[in-house]
């Protein structure tokens, strides 16, 4: 096989390929290198073009070469020593790090054969970043920005769907400069948290795909965007192929990037896009599911606070939570209450009672656990209370869930009816009788309440039954004629 057979196969490579000369200086110390060969892949991944670079010195490639890490003395060693070195560095002057693999082929001479590692190193950060950040705002920018340098675009756009909607909303846009933006306001067209309404073409197009390509934005937006507007931005910007790539958590689609490449590359890294993609997925879901959480938390929190009774978690023998409404109870803060024994505020047998709580998920009679006792505030007032209690989990431990309910006032009028009660019974005891006619006043009828003697009685024991004559007074009294002739007779 000939010459130019390996050139090809090493022009094609897909990692970096370059050959060099060191250059020494009087003490044959190394000094500089010199650019004699690269590949395709060197290109790529430095940015640097051959027609530029061959023969000449990197520290005129590079002025500031000299400035970071000792590239010079490194590969100098390697080409005096015929050396091999395998290391990985960052490139201060190519914003890039590098895996690179240095030997010498022969005295002078040294050869690198290097990808670039930039978008796993990103990956890493990323995977941190998604870890640390579990409170404040979600940094759309910060997670778009990072997607960028893994994947080479010129542009990323972060949807993020709505929940419980097919609907979705721009979050950021990576890669756009102010002069950009000022374009995009001169076309009336700004994209970042612009609400999209669902579009079902653009769903069947990505549909069955984790990652789609389209050759042209305008391929993927169809109508939704004015194909004039779309025209333009491809042109001013200089777009080419563009890209779709899911966010996706359970086969749920939580969002998409819409990656936008410059007009003469294609998106490299898919693996790792796809890889940050499902890490973003995972993170939005947890964020997600935190702040249904909170959000639940709150508003049970606010339930509880507002509750008129009091509630305590007694756990490890010390009250772990009190409710507002129970410190109030108590006459104490609530911080002065929490963590207190539950000897200070319960009676032993009230304690007894909460130690043999049923569980929370138990089934059957529970009334033997609302239970009535006797506590005592800061001041040392009887409060009368009702409490029903019940075993939950709280913070992975057994604990004893308790609502106490303040009965004093309803212990006070309950006692108030009873006096009532005896005192109305205490008063049947006298009939009001008139002093004159001898009626009887019936307090339960209506109406004219005076009633007679008999009736009254009837009233009340209607088993007795009377009879009706007059006595020797009143006969003496009322027919005295008669008693007259009797005497006569």
């Amino acid at each position: 096989m000939d010459t130019k057979f390996y050139k090809n196969i090493l022009d094609k490579a897909p990692i970096g390929y370059a050959y060099h000369k060191i250059i020494l200086d009087d003490q044959n110390q190394p000094v500089d290198y010199r650019f004699l060969k690269v590949n395709s892949e060197f290109e790529r991944l430095t940015g640097l073009k051959s027609e530029n670079i061959l023969n000449k010195r990197v520290t005129e490639v590079l002025p500031g070469i000299r400035d970071e890490f000792d590239w010079i003395s490194v590969y100098g060693s390697v080409a005096l020593n015929m050396e091999e070195k395998n290391f990985e560095q960052y490139s201060e002057a190519l914003q890039s790090c590098y895996k690179i693999k240095a030997y010498a082929p022969k005295k002078y001479y040294f050869v690198t054969i290097f990808k670039d590692i930039t978008p796993e190193i990103e990956m890493v950060k990323s995977s941190q970043q998604f870890l640390e950040q579990t409170e404040g705002p979600i940094d759309y920018q910060a997670i778009t920005d990072n997607l960028l340098n893994i994947s080479g675009a010129k542009y990323i756009a972060f949807n993020e769907f709505e929940e419980g909607s097919k609907d979705f909303r721009t979050r950021a846009i990576s890669g756009i400069s102010q002069n950009i933006q000022k374009g995009l306001d001169i076309l009336g067209f700004n994209p970042v948290e612009k609400h999209w309404k669902h579009d079902p073409i653009r769903e069947q197009k990505i549909s069955g795909r984790a990652t789609t390509y389209f050759d042209r934005l305008r391929d993927l937006t169809g109508e939704v965007i004015p194909r004039q507007i779309i025209a333009s931005i491809e042109n001013i910007f200089n777009l080419g192929q563009t890209v779709i790539v899911k966010i996706t958590k359970d086969g749920n689609m939580l969002g998409d990037f819409t990656i936008m490449m410059p007009s003469n590359r294609k998106l490299q890294n898919q693996y790792l896009i796809e890889t940050y993609a499902q890490q973003v997925g995972l993170y939005l879901g947890k964020r997600r599911a935190e702040s249904r959480h909170k959000s639940s938390e709150e508003r049970y929190r606010l339930m509880v606070k507002s509750f008129h009774d009091g509630i305590t978690v007694i756990q490890n023998n010390k009250l772990e939570y009190v409710n507002d409404a129970f410190a109030e109870m108590l006459n104490m803060d609530k911080d002065e209450l929490e963590n207190l024994a539950p000897s200070q505020i319960f009676n032993r047998e009230a304690i007894n009672r909460l130690q043999q709580s049923p569980s929370g998920q138990a089934t059957g009679n529970q009334e033997d656990y609302n239970f009535e006792t006797v506590l005592f505030s800061k001041k040392d007032n009887k409060i009368n209370a009702r409490i029903h209690s019940t075993t939950i989990e709280h913070n992975d431990e057994e604990s004893i869930f308790a609502t106490i309910q303040d009965i004093t006032k309803q212990k006070q009028i309950i006692g108030q009816l009873k006096q009532e009660v005896q005192n109305s019974h205490s008063l049947d005891n006298f009939i009001a009788i008139c002093a004159g006619c001898h009626k009887i006043r019936d307090k339960d009828k209506e109406g004219n309440p005076w009633i007679s003697p008999a009736e009254y009685v009837t009233k009340r024991l209607p088993d007795v039954q009377f009879s009706h004559g007059m006595c020797p007074e009143c006969i003496k009294k009322w027919y005295p004629e008669y008693i007259d002739s009797e005497n006569e007779d």
